[in-house]
């Protein structure tokens, strides 16, 4: 499973990046693993919502050597609506996040120098 592929452009070569979506991410665990795909979605799925619980519990989720998913705090600000430029507030929120570890860093860079 490679987020970036080398596709073959009729012109030139070029690198394109590829979107994975869960159903790509099942399918690749299951294929790993031998655990049916069905089975698979459905442990994809409780791992997600353990990370939503968590969250709305404020918690942190930290895998080592992986990354740990937090809630960044953004504080109101003032912004402007581009069409009328007229100056509006916009509230205060809780955007979800990914920080990865630094050992995660540099297996993706070390992956990527060798290509």
């Amino acid at each position: 499973m490679t987020v970036l592929s080398a596709k073959k452009n009729d012109e030139e070569d070029e690198e394109k990046e590829v979107n994975l979506r869960k159903k790509d991410i099942v399918k690749a665990i299951a294929e790993k693993t031998g655990i049916s795909q069905k089975d698979t979605d459905t442990v994809v799925k409780a791992f997600l919502q353990s990370i939503e619980e968590a969250w709305a519990e404020g918690n942190r989720v930290s895998f080592i050597n992986f990354g740990t998913f937090k809630l960044m705090e953004r504080k109101a600000r003032m912004g402007r609506n581009p069409k009328t430029g007229e100056s509006l507030e916009i509230a205060a929120s809780l955007s979800p996040t990914f920080a990865a570890s630094k050992a995660l860093r540099s297996r993706i860079n070390d992956q990527l120098s060798s290509r």
